[in-house]
Parts: structure tokens; C-alpha cells; sequence
């Protein structure tokens, strides 16, 4: 199984690549190997993070309403998007992964809610098989 492994404050999370329901999409991601950039807090959309990418994808293959634990790709910006608490959607996006482990969506919750007076730490990015 193909995993997104994000990197940052010295901790790993996890989350399953859907490579069946957003195939373009995930080989995109995997092609642009490992890279790093930086994160920032989406206060608009509020328990989202993103960062800039070197991929280039425009196609919304699996438009689904962002939901606690999607991970997404908004190709206007070259934006990975990662929602990990509960929030109000403010439209489709394109879900490339989903990190399903509740004990992990805390931890994340944790550091992610830092971003939000620190932002601009890097931020390291990689698929991986698992």
C-alpha cells in the first residue's frame, strides 16, 4: 500500500494514497520524489493546512467535500491541503489520501494547531510503500 509520509516538527504522519480513486493524481505526487516546502494555515477554511508543491495537476478526478483526515490537491495554487479536525466544507476538492488513524489525526491536530502562530516551518514529503 502507497502512504503520503509528511515530515514536520520531527514527527511523521501518515496518510493512504487513494491510487484507485485518484490515480493521476497520486503518480503526479510520486513523480515529484521527495521534496520539502513550507506550511501554512489555511485560517479561511480553519483545521487545514497546506503547502506549495512542484506538481503540476489540474484535474479534479475524485471531487469529494473535504471531511477530517482528506488530504487533498488543489491544482490552482499547486497546493497539497490537509483537514484534520472537524469543519464546515467550503466546496469539492480533488482527495488523493485520507490518514485514517484516529490516534494519528490527534497528534496531528496538536502540531498542526501551532501553524497557526508559527507559520513557515518546513515541511518534508515523500510516498512511500508500506
Amino acid at each position: 500500500m502507497k502512504k503520503l509520509k509528511l515530515t514536520f516538527h520531527g514527527k511523521d504522519f501518515y496518510a493512504r494514497l487513494l491510487t484507485e480513486e485518484a490515480p493521476n493524481t497520486v503518480a503526479a505526487i510520486e513523480s515529484a520524489g521527495v521534496f520539502e516546502s513550507r506550511v501554512g494555515y489555511a485560517k479561511l477554511a480553519n483545521r487545514e493546512f497546506f503547502f506549495q508543491t512542484p506538481v503540476f495537476a489540474d484535474e479534479t478526478e475524485n471531487p469529494t467535500y473535504s471531511e477530517k483526515g482528506h488530504v487533498i490537491f488543489y491544482g490552482p495554487r499547486q497546493s497539497i491541503c490537509v483537514f484534520y479536525d472537524e469543519l464546515v466544507p467550503l466546496g469539492y476538492s480533488n482527495q488523493f489520501g485520507i490518514i485514517e488513524d484516529e490516534k494519528q489525526l490527534e497528534e496531528l491536530r496538536k502540531e498542526a494547531d501551532t501553524i497557526w502562530e508559527k507559520q513557515g516551518d518546513i515541511i518534508r514529503v515523500e510516498v512511500i510503500e508500506e
